[in-house]
């Protein structure tokens, strides 16, 4: 009898543990990859890196960061032109509502060829930052890997169309089952009080830093 055929007298259920057997056999990898999304990501990426415990870094924004360094990957994303209007040097979103680009087939093979836990970092509300996380939240599926998603939230300060823009890509976070942490940046006031813009920015990628250390002890 060739394999062919003996496979075709084994029961379904019994294939089925079979295959399932041969999974739970297959080497586990706890390996943990962080996805920086847009400029803020980046920069806190580069800044402390060496202070953070992953397997690799990958950064994905629209400028090659100033301080990339050869354990860290660059996927430069650039929105269309259509979603920004230029004063002078300085572009800026049209709308407080942003579209659901498709995802780039590069960043998708990417991020599948990563086995492990994907943790992504983005600050919402800037232009890149948010619309890459509505594009990979929306479209990209890995039922073999873990993803979380850690979420910086606002200051107040920096106005209603960046805080509409951070809701609408918390939401479609939620939307696609995603539960990300979130870090509310208006709330270093209420532990350190007012502070200079400088400082508090200071004093939220510090609170990010734990974050990311807290998630690597948990495990």
């Amino acid at each position: 009898m060739n394999r062919r055929d003996f496979i075709k007298t084994i029961p379904l259920l019994t294939v089925a543990s079979l295959v399932l057997n041969e999974l739970s056999d297959s080497p586990k990898t706890n390996k943990r990859y962080l996805i920086a999304l847009g400029s803020a990501a980046s920069l806190i990426t580069s800044k402390y890196r060496a202070e953070l415990s992953f397997d690799s870094f990958t950064m994905i924004d629209r400028k090659l960061p100033s301080s990339l360094d050869i354990f860290a990957k660059f996927f430069q994303f650039m929105p269309p032109d259509s979603l920004y209007e230029q004063l002078g040097e300085r572009f800026f979103l049209r709308k407080p509502s942003l579209p659901i680009l498709p995802l780039s087939q590069v960043i998708d093979e990417h991020l599948g060829s990563l086995e492990g836990e994907l943790v992504f970092l983005v600050a919402l509300g800037k232009g890149t930052g948010s619309l890459l996380t509505q594009s990979i939240a929306s479209h990209y599926i890995n039922h073999f890997q873990k993803m979380d998603w850690l979420c910086i939230l606002p200051f107040e300060f920096e106005g209603m169309q960046i805080w509409v823009k951070a809701q609408q890509a918390l939401r479609i976070i939620m939307e696609n089952g995603r539960d990300p942490n979130l870090i509310h940046l208006d709330e270093i006031r209420d532990r350190y009080g007012n502070l200079s813009i400088r400082s508090a920015f200071e004093k939220g990628e510090k609170w990010v830093l734990a974050e990311l250390s807290n998630q690597q002890r948990a495990l």
